[in-house]
């Protein structure tokens, strides 16, 4: 993935839609890509989220559930997000990893971020809606 593929992703996904270019290109540079095969464990249930997944292509789901482009936001505010295995989907999954060390150093430099990642644990249902 492009670098400039990784700003426009951000800058379509809440909360990296609160950031300036500085700030994406800051939270860019820190993260790293995976690819999970068709079906493949992405997390496994009962293991904290040591980052957060930001979806690039293909799709994951937990008990057969579509699940929302970025995931691991509740562990690494704190919270228990383990309950469920989740999988990746039939065509597989392409996505960005933020490791949770780099986060807080994001939330120091980002605080945006924070802000919006705070209101998606929430509940605002902006999590829901994904990419604009």
């Amino acid at each position: 993935m492009s670098p400039l593929d990784t700003l426009t992703l951000l800058g379509r996904l809440a909360p990296f839609d609160r950031l300036n270019g500085d700030e994406r290109l800051s939270v860019a540079s820190v993260l790293r890509e995976r690819h999970y095969a068709a079906d493949s464990v992405v997390q496994p249930k009962g293991e904290a989220w040591p980052h957060l997944l930001i979806l690039v292509g293909g799709s994951w789901q937990a008990e057969g559930s579509p699940l929302p482009p970025l995931l691991g936001v509740a562990s690494v505010l704190g919270a228990d997000d383990s309950a469920v295995e989740v999988r990746a989907g039939v065509e597989g999954v392409h996505c960005l990893m933020l490791e949770k060390g780099h986060f807080f150093t994001m939330a120091n430099e980002c605080p945006n971020v924070l802000l919006g990642l705070l209101s998606l644990a929430d509940g605002d249902n902006e999590m829901e809606r994904g990419f604009k």
